[in-house]
């Protein structure tokens, strides 16, 4: 209780410095993804529509592959396109966070929210109570929230229905840094910072070890390239 009550104090003045930060469209990139995404998606469309005849053009077998074949297509189109009107009006339209924590502002005036004084500690020497976990090559800041693991998704506006978040980094490094200052009682994994660029200090965006990440990884690629000319000219001599 003495060491909470001490940090009371501490952490109000942190409060009046925390301003809050919220999702700023980059328009640009969004028109992009709404002009190439609806071409994609028609063009993978037609492929799928016109696969039957590519596939055989035998006049008996053809009709019976297209019973099958284009029902099951036209229900898949159906799903898609439900799963998209359900979206459409659940969409999140701004992302705060603030020295409550993270808010996901939606379209009908709901709000859901990762707020820091409900992130729950693990008690145990071998586990951090805020870690990362890796989806598809994607890092994601991991935390106990309701009795459950969640994973904290910065990303949660759609650019096809509202638009394209230019600021999504400078939104997790705000989200790490309201832990650090509102629940210093929980313990980080440090290697939130060297995955997400982030500096431990000022929880600025760490240029440099991201531009030595980009430069580690396109030198590899150049040397495996080049290992792999070579090799390949071997082999045709």
């Amino acid at each position: 209780m003495i060491c909470f009550s001490y940090l009371e104090p501490m952490q109000e003045d942190m409060k009046n410095e925390f301003l809050p930060l919220e999702s700023k469209p980059w328009w640009i990139m969004t028109w992009l993804i709404r002009i190439f995404t609806p071409a994609f998606l028609l063009a993978i469309l037609l492929a799928f529509l016109i696969f039957p005849f590519l596939l055989t053009g035998h006049k008996v077998f053809f009709p019976i592959l297209a019973i099958f074949y284009y029902p099951t297509l036209i229900y898949i189109v159906y799903r898609l396109f439900r799963h998209g009107k359900k979206a459409f009006k659940e969409r999140v339209t701004k992302v705060l966070v603030d020295d409550k924590g993270l808010h996901y502002y939606k379209i009908d005036g709901s709000t859901e929210e990762i707020l820091y004084s409900q992130i729950q500690g693990w008690a145990l020497n071998d586990v951090y109570d805020v870690g990362v976990s890796q989806k598809v090559k994607t890092w994601f800041i991991k935390v106990r929230y309701d009795d459950d693991v969640i994973e904290v998704n910065f990303d949660m506006i759609d650019p096809g229905f509202t638009y394209y978040a230019g600021n999504t980094r400078a939104l997790r490094r705000k989200f790490v840094q309201g832990i650090v200052y509102f629940r210093p009682d929980l313990r980080i994994d440090p290697f939130i910072f060297d995955a997400f660029y982030i500096n431990p200090e000022n929880f600025r965006f760490n240029a440099m070890q991201y531009w030595k990440s980009i430069l580690g990884t396109v030198a590899v690629m150049l040397v495996l390239g080049t290992a792999l000319a070579f090799f390949m000219l071997w082999l045709v001599r």
